[in-house]
């Protein structure tokens, strides 16, 4: 893990809360953790996902011990999953724009986003102001898409925002 953090540190940003806190003048933070169901599409597709004959593979070659490229596949079924679990437009990601549904990233298709539009729109009629973080650009897209549909004033930072911006 420290060869690979190594590798990887001068290619990532990243910045811990006491790096910018005086900056950004926080409130302190207060936290609450939920806990959030799928909805009903993302239980079908997550079904149907792991009664494929993709993992199906996948879980019998890990029990008779064989290596091959079956650890690729043990990381594409993590990151399906992980996608599915954020919001299961993410998997059409690579489609083109055209074959893309006219709602996608709408958030009745996700429980987390489901979940985020509730509390969001309690905490926007109180005038709070929120922090909003993702682990990827992919989920940054669909989040933003819905702050611009509720019209709601939101900044953006990620690798593809200039420095100079920051």
């Amino acid at each position: 893990a420290a060869s690979l953090r190594r590798l990887v540190q001068p290619l990532m940003l990243r910045r811990t809360k006491k790096e910018v806190q005086h900056a950004l003048k926080l409130p302190p933070k207060h936290e609450q953790v939920l806990f959030c169901n799928l909805t009903n599409t993302q239980y079908q597709i997550y079904t149907d996902f792991l009664g494929s004959s993709q993992v199906r593979d996948l879980m019998f070659s890990q029990k008779d011990g064989r290596r091959g490229g079956k650890g690729n596949m043990a990381l594409f079924a993590i990151q399906v999953l992980r996608k599915l679990c954020n919001h299961p437009d993410l998997l059409l990601k690579d489609l083109p724009e055209d074959q893309k549904p006219d709602d996608y990233g709408i958030p009745e298709r996700s429980g987390k986003c489901v979940a985020m539009k509730t509390v969001l729109q309690l905490w926007h009629q109180k005038k709070n102001k929120v922090l909003v973080f993702t682990q990827t650009r992919m989920m940054l897209d669909v989040i933003d898409k819905f702050f611009a549909a509720n019209g709601w004033k939101y900044l953006r930072m990620d690798g593809t925002v200039p420095v100079t911006k920051r």
